[in-house]
């Protein structure tokens, strides 16, 4: 079951401000705290690690990214080095 809240601007290309995307979260576990919860707004290449480094947040679901094999590749990069 999903369980979602929406928290900044969708489809605008622009990231949600971390504080308000850990707050989200923290309720979210609250409610469901064995659930992965993982951010699905605009991540891009230049700003993926402060997501990625806040352990509260399971993972990221890239909107847009994902079509551009360059940025795709960048993506992957950064999240082996920080998640492994």
């Amino acid at each position: 079951e999903a369980i979602s809240k929406q928290v900044g601007p969708v489809g605008e290309g622009e990231a949600a401000p971390i504080a308000e995307v850990i707050a989200a979260i923290q309720a979210i576990k609250q409610s469901a705290p064995n659930s992965p919860v993982l951010y699905g707004g605009s991540i891009k290449s230049h700003y993926i690690a402060q997501y990625l480094e806040v352990n509260i947040i399971d993972g990221v679901v890239p909107g847009s990214a994902r079509l551009n094999a360059e940025e795709w590749l960048k993506l992957v990069t950064i999240s082996q080095k920080i998640r492994g």
